[in-house]
Parts: structure tokens; C-alpha cells; sequence
């Protein structure tokens, strides 16, 4: 008998213990899942102690009240405290999706929808049910559906019985409603030159032109030539020096955001076209020059907790990005600078977001990729930085509050550029298949042309300007996980990039993380993409077709 079976009112499961039913042998699922968890019914009141006191609170405040206005004779109806559940989806012990919190219900209804990508060994898929404590979660419940009940591609839509630790329902009638449709990548179509990665927050912008760079400086001379197409020759720019005519040439804003901003960085070290003045400038500098002009310049500087300017503790902190020094140095000036934290919303302990400091060595002899973006697609950069400089500007207010300091009004510091006639901007009412051809930099038949598509791994802790609701969260493209949104289209574009793959897989990134639940001794490491299976998954594929 499985774990967990389709469940209707008038039906009973036999008291069987999870740690008596036969185990299924796992199998591969490399694919897609669509999942839809709809409802639950007849959950039970985890939170009965809270709610016992209460009832205690209300009886007692009660009959005080009646021994002090005996003419009021109604009383009120208070909400019952009882749990705030929700639903985990667990595929070969990683955590693939989870819906967000319903408070005070018995008989949630979430009518949420999942889209999972998956290169996972599993013999079920679990869907756990939970009841959200402000110290945690207790285990309300879990179902559990054999793959092999799926692997055809028939879509499953049932009530399931909730099962606690002793394979008991927690009340006669608990169940839970949901839908699962496996697809298998095979079936699933590849992404196509020019398509774009769908289903992500930002789509794909055509007319824009992209310049790349190795390394934010390097001496001349010293880069390799690369030959192109056509016999042209790559032309290697030089990225800070860029970014220093960008900002002498900037009439309206400067908005900067970064992990390590340090105001005595000098941009133009070698210098291959005259500098207008200011150019001779550090960056420091030149941001109080262009605000001094009349332009908006804000920065939003990455927040090293371990790093402090005080009268009482002054460190440089473990990561030395000198953020304390940046916001000390344009602190009486006209130039915002807001440090930010990099984990808002994480559930890692302040311990395990620090750095090993004890580790010795030499600078790694790593190179840094650039690019400046040009066109329609600049736009989605501005609109990342307005919403995290939202939330940033927030928790920034919220701190001087609880300090009982003075601060000033930040809610007007983005310019509307939308309103200002002589700059065009994107339309807010009207939204062509290929972009407004008002805001294109080059057309589909020049060299130079380039599709430009925005990724982004984030959360709404981290921004402000995601939706409320949770039907207009999925029409743009973000997965609910518990009480937070999540834009993950990082990780959607590296699974259909692996998997459209057709001769190579080239990877370089610092930050490439993934599957560690199938690793025995880091199950519980977090990190649940399966960025490497997928790479093997898409080359087992390729080698069987003698590709």
C-alpha cells in the first residue's frame, strides 16, 4: 500500500505505520513537473495552547468589562487562533517548491501553481503539510505519491489523506487537493536562437547593443587579438573608463549599485581619448561633481555587518569593501549612499553569512567579465535598481526609527523619467510583442545588433514592487515560497540553456551551486538547483544519440 493514496469522505485507510510500507527504488525524474496544490479540509488547531490562553485573556478582560459597564450587553466575536499552514514539495530530499502561508485556517485554499524543473533520483514525491510558528514549523502532515503512479504523463488530480509521523490522519477527514503532470525533457521543446528563456520576470528585448570587457582595467597592449566574422577584428574597450564618460556625460541620474564601492578609486588609469573636466577625478569625487551639476546620484553599497565607523568599534570587516568609509565620505553631501544587506531575507544565521577569515593565501588570479548594455533592455537594469533601492531606502528608515534619530524623506529620491517629455522611456499602457521600436539603438539588420534578457536571482525581501496577489505574482513569472516571492530566473535560463544544448556546455561562474541533497554527507546544505545533473543529464542525452 503507498504512503499516502486518493482519499474521499467515505473512505478509510488502515492504520499502518510509514516505517512498515515497502520502499519504492528511485528512479531518475528528468523533466518538468506542473503541480497545482489547491486546498486542504478538516486540518487540526496546532496552535491549541495559544488559543487556550487566550480564551483565558478573553474570559477574564469579559467579566471585568461587565463588572464595569453592566449596560453593555453584546460582546464581540474574536478570531479563533488555530494554524497557519502551508505546503513544502519535497523530490529526492530537496525542496523544490513551497506555497505561501494561509493564517488562522483549517480549510486553507492556495489554488497555487508550480512549474518545477527536475534532474532528481526519487521513488515519491512528498508534500508536506505545516503549521508556521514564529520559532519554526510543526509537522502537520504529509502525502506522499509514487512516481511510478506519474511517469506516463497522466496528469493526477485528487483528494489525498495527510498522513502525521505514525502514518495516522491527524483528524479523520484531513486531506489535501492537488494536481501533478510529469513531463519528460525529451518532450519538452529547446529553446530557439532569438526565442528567448520564457516564463521569466524580465522578457526578451530586442534592438539593443552590448559591449564587452575583460577586466575592469588592463593595460594596452596586453589582451589577445580575437578575430570575428567577416575578417573584423574584436575592438577590447576599457571598462572604467567608460563607466567615467558615462558619468561626465550623465544630464538626469547616477544610480550605482555594487558589492565593493570605494570612493578613492581612480577609473581612468590609462587614458586612450581626452577626459572632459572632472575626469582627472576619483570616484568619490566625480559623484559630488555630477550632483553638484544638478544630477541625482544614488548608491546602493552592499553591507558588510562585520565592517564599523564609530566612536566605540572601528573595523574594516571581513570582506575590507570599505562601505563604512563610502557612506562616511558622502555623508554631508549631496549624493545618497544606502547600505544595503545582501541577505534581507535569508534564514541563514549571522555565522554562516560570514566569510572564513582564517584562511590565508594568495589573491586568486581570477578575471572579471563587464558589460554595458544599451536599449530597451537598460530599462529592466533601472527597474531592478528602483525596486531594491525601495526596499533598501525602507529598512534604512526603519532603523533611524528605532534609533530615535532625525532622517529625512528618501520616498522621492528615484526621478520619474517618465515624465520627463525629452526622454523616451517604455510605455506603461501599450506592450508590442518586440518592444516599443521607439527605444531600439539598432535594427534587426545591423551587425551590431543585439536580443538582450535579464536574469535575476532574487526575493521580495530584497526588493519592493513585487505584487500582492498571488494570481498576478504568477502572471509575472515569480514562485511563491512560504511568506516571500521569489524571481529565479537565473536558475530558468541555465536549465533551458543546458538543456537546449546541442555540441557544448561552457560553464564559468563563481557562484555555481547545485545538488547537494545528493551528496550523503550535505543533505542539508541548501543549495537544492541541479545545475550539474542537468549538464550530465543533457550529455548522457547527446552520447545516446551519437551526438
Amino acid at each position: 500500500m503507498a504512503c499516502s493514496g486518493r482519499f474521499n469522505r467515505s473512505e478509510k485507510m488502515d492504520d499502518v505505520p510509514l516505517n512498515k510500507i515497502p520502499s519504492l527504488k528511485p528512479v531518475l525524474l528528468h523533466g518538468s513537473l506542473e503541480v497545482w496544490i489547491y486546498e486542504a479540509r478538516e486540518l487540526p488547531n496546532m496552535d491549541m495552547v495559544s488559543e487556550n490562553l487566550r480564551q483565558c485573556v478573553t474570559l477574564l478582560k469579559t467579566c471585568t468589562m461587565r463588572i464595569r459597564r453592566v449596560e453593555r450587553s453584546h460582546h464581540r466575536h474574536h478570531k479563533i487562533i488555530t494554524s497557519d499552514p502551508y505546503v513544502s514539495i519535497q523530490v529526492g530530499g530537496a525542496t523544490v517548491a513551497q506555497t505561501r502561508v494561509i493564517s488562522n485556517s483549517q480549510d486553507p485554499h492556495w489554488n497555487e501553481h508550480f512549474h518545477v524543473d527536475l534532474a532528481h533520483f526519487a521513488s515519491n514525491v512528498e508534500f508536506t503539510v505545516k503549521d508556521n510558528d514564529v520559532f519554526g514549523a510543526d509537522l502537520i502532515g504529509t502525502v506522499k505519491i509514487p512516481v511510478q503512479n506519474f511517469l506516463d504523463g497522466n496528469k493526477i488530480d485528487d483528494w489525498f489523506q495527510v498522513l502525521n509521523s505514525y502514518g495516522k490522519p491527524p483528524k479523520p477527514d484531513s486531506a489535501l487537493r492537488l494536481s501533478i503532470e510529469f513531463r519528460p525533457a525529451e518532450a519538452e521543446a529547446l529553446c530557439k536562437d532569438g526565442g528567448g528563456v520564457p516564463n521569466t520576470y524580465f522578457p526578451l528585448r530586442k534592438g539593443g547593443m552590448v559591449s564587452v570587457y575583460q577586466d575592469a582595467h588592463v593595460g594596452n597592449g596586453l589582451l589577445p587579438e580575437i578575430r570575428l566574422d567577416g575578417g573584423k577584428v574584436f575592438e577590447h574597450g576599457k571598462c572604467w573608463e567608460d563607466i567615467c564618460h558615462a558619468i561626465l556625460e550623465a544630464h538626469h541620474l547616477v544610480y550605482i549599485t555594487g558589492w565593493s564601492i570605494y570612493h578613492k578609486v581612480k577609473l581612468v588609469r590609462e587614458g586612450t581619448r581626452q577626459l572632459p573636466e572632472g575626469g582627472d577625478l576619483n570616484l568619490g569625487d566625480l559623484l559630488k561633481f555630477k550632483s553638484q551639476e544638478g544630477v541625482r546620484v544614488l548608491l546602493l553599497v552592499w553591507d558588510d555587518k562585520t565592517s564599523h565607523q564609530n566612536m566605540l568599534l572601528k573595523t574594516q570587516g571581513v570582506m575590507q569593501t570599505h562601505d563604512e568609509e563610502t557612506k562616511k565620505f558622502f555623508k554631508h553631501s549631496s549624493v545618497q549612499c544606502v547600505l544595503a544587506p545582501r541577505y534581507a531575507s535569508s534564514k541563514l544565521s549571522w555565522f554562516k553569512q560570514q566569510t572564513n577569515a582564517d584562511a590565508h593565501g594568495p589573491r586568486q588570479p581570477w578575471h572579471d567579465l563587464h558589460s554595458k548594455i544599451e536599449g530597451p533592455a537598460a530599462y529592466d537594469i533601472l527597474t531592478n535598481f528602483e525596486q531594491r533601492w525601495r526596499k533598501a531606502i525602507k529598512l534604512h528608515k526603519f532603523g533611524k526609527r528605532f534609533r530615535k534619530a532625525a532622517h529625512r524623506d528618501t520616498d522621492d529620491s528615484l526621478i520619474k523619467i517618465e515624465r520627463i517629455s525629452w526622454i523616451l522611456s517604455p510605455s506603461a499602457t501599450q506592450n508590442p510583442p518586440d518592444g516599443d521600436p521607439k527605444l531600439w539603438v539598432s535594427k534587426e539588420n545591423d551587425q551590431d545588433n543585439w536580443h538582450v534578457q535579464v536574469f535575476r536571482s532574487i526575493d521580495s525581501g530584497s526588493v519592493k514592487g513585487f505584487p500582492k496577489s498571488v494570481q498576478e505574482a504568477q502572471n509575472q513569472n515569480l514562485v511563491c515560497r512560504k511568506n516571500l516571492l521569489v524571481d529565479k530566473s537565473i536558475h530558468t535560463a541555465y536549465v533551458k540553456a543546458i538543456r537546449s544544448a546541442q555540441h557544448f556546455i561552457y560553464i564559468e561562474n563563481q557562484y555555481f551551486l547545485g545538488s547537494s541533497y545528493n551528496w550523503p554527507s550535505y543533505k542539508n546544505a541548501e543549495p537544492d538547483n541541479g545545475d550539474d545533473v542537468w549538464c550530465y543529464c543533457r550529455g548522457s542525452e547527446r552520447c545516446r544519440i551519437g551526438r
